[in-house]
């Protein structure tokens, strides 16, 4: 179940260019993805601590191994996180009603006349 929601595709292609046996990342083969795809040197302690953090598997995690779960969770841990802090809780006002908000939406928000008439009859 976690892995059908965490899964991407290319987090399984980045995991198999580092994991050498296609099963979990080493601490070196951890060291390595860093160093190439996030330009880090990161110290093994801390590289450590990341697979006890993000390893749900107890077997891998005794071994100091992060398997391809462990990886996809490790990005959803707050330091590979990509978006703005602020941004994971509401900081806008939002209690006024939707009239009185600005709603941005694509110049594409159209329909030409096939979809239009691929609308009426649907």
């Amino acid at each position: 179940m976690l892995l059908n929601y965490l899964y991407r595709h290319e987090l399984e292609d980045l995991f198999n260019k580092y994991a050498v046996n296609h099963q979990y990342l080493t601490v070196d083969e951890l060291a390595q993805f860093f160093h190439v795809e996030e330009n880090e040197d990161i110290p093994p302690e801390t590289l450590k601590h990341i697979i006890q953090s993000s390893e749900p598997c107890p077997a891998l995690r005794d071994r100091e191994r992060l398997g391809f779960v462990g990886f996809c969770v490790m990005f959803t841990s707050p330091r590979m996180n990509i978006r703005k802090p602020r941004c994971l809780t509401v900081y806008h006002d939002m209690t006024q009603p939707l009239s009185h908000y600005f709603i941005s939406s694509s110049h594409n928000t159209y329909l030409d006349d096939a979809q239009a008439l691929l609308f009426l009859v649907t």
